[in-house]
């Protein structure tokens, strides 16, 4: 008698829990066992959801001699979220270390007390650089645009114009009620903990705020200045009506849902 074909379900999750343990095996034990003993130099989170200029910002951050910011290093679960978070620290030293976290990250993908891990980094030392975006119906429908196209970001400026698609209405709808149920529980995260707040539009999507508002960082960090130039680009630099064949289907639909965001 043939045994059953088992299901995929199973199949993904014994290949998720393979891709976990090598994970382990390759990046989080290492960085665990790395000069444990050694003390950690307290660095800077960027607490941000996604679309919001985490590219450009690392982009303009790196450029600083004695600054090293990795990208979104809790994307994937890990067993000490904390821990792995000051590893990476330590093994960046003498650097200045610094990362970008979501906080759909700690709380969807950690589990963890996103409040607790903040305000524990931040007791230790860490500076938290707080970056939001105030048009939250654009940052949703970048997210979708960028998952449409397979591009988050730009390493050149785009010229040329863009061919128009046709966006998924419902998409961009869920999208926003997740931005706004984020930006909640990022206000409650940082309620009591210092950081410095930094909006795109005002501090990142002009490139003349570029070396201001690097500069109003590097002075947050405590460390010297130093010239920047953006190495990232927009990578839908005209409006979106031109871009979306259902724009106006699409805002009516906003604006009977979020009447306040109109």
């Amino acid at each position: 008698m043939t045994r059953p074909a088992p299901s995929m379900r199973l199949v993904r999750k014994a290949r998720s829990s393979k891709d976990r343990l090598l994970r382990f095996a390759v990046d989080e034990a290492p960085a665990y066992l790395w000069n444990s003993r050694t003390p950690v130099r307290p660095g800077c989170v960027i607490f941000a959801q996604g679309r919001t200029g985490t590219w450009l910002l690392h982009s303009l951050l790196n450029q600083h001699p004695e600054l090293h910011f990795g990208k979104e290093i809790l994307q994937q679960p890990v067993l000490w979220p904390s821990r792995y978070v000051l590893s990476k620290a330590r093994a960046a030293q003498p650097a200045f270390y610094g990362c970008h976290i979501q906080v759909n990250q700690l709380l969807n993908t950690q589990r963890i007390d996103a409040k607790g891990f903040i305000k524990g980094l931040s007791d230790q030392g860490w500076h938290i650089l707080h970056l939001r975006r105030e048009n939250i119906i654009r940052q949703s429908i970048s997210a979708i645009l960028a998952v449409q196209r397979g591009q988050w970001v730009a390493h050149k400026a785009i010229s040329a114009p863009q061919p128009m698609v046709e966006i998924d209405i419902d998409q961009v709808i869920e999208r926003i009620r997740r931005r706004q149920h984020h930006a909640a529980c990022e206000a409650e995260v940082l309620a009591d903990v210092p950081h410095l707040s930094l909006i795109y539009e005002e501090d990142l999507e002009q490139e003349t705020s570029h070396q201001p508002t690097a500069d109003r960082i590097f002075r947050y960090l405590n460390v010297d200045l130093a010239e920047i130039s953006a190495k990232t680009h927009r990578t839908t630099p005209q409006r979106v009506q031109d871009v979306l064949t259902n724009y106006d289907q699409l805002m009516d639909k906003i604006a009977l849902t979020f009447p306040e965001l109109m």
